[in-house]
């Protein structure tokens, strides 16, 4: 990509955001798409269509016209996330 931008990419992005071991944000970025876990969906979930929403303002997650969507990308995550254990935080730090 760094040697030709117009190369054809269809991988996705992925992105973590990691607080505390027990506070942890997992993205998957498509060309339409954005879906992220918040631990591991337990804490909440957001799917965001770039095409029409690029502010992310509706969130998709919850609706069921998009329940295949959200199964598709949260089983691509969840292979990307599992490989990540986070260090033990030692106290006081």
């Amino acid at each position: 990509m760094l040697r030709n931008p117009a190369a054809a990419w269809d991988h996705p992005a992925l992105t973590q955001v990691h607080h505390r071991p027990d506070q942890q944000g997992y993205s998957i970025r498509t060309e339409k798409w954005r879906y992220t876990e918040w631990n591991e969906g337990a804490a909440g979930k957001e799917l965001y269509n770039h095409e029409c929403d690029p502010a992310e303002v509706t969130n998709l997650a919850e609706n069921p016209e998009y329940a295949s969507v959200v199964s598709t990308l949260s089983k691509q995550l969840q292979s990307y996330s599992k490989t990540y254990v986070p260090e033990p935080v030692e106290q006081g730090k």
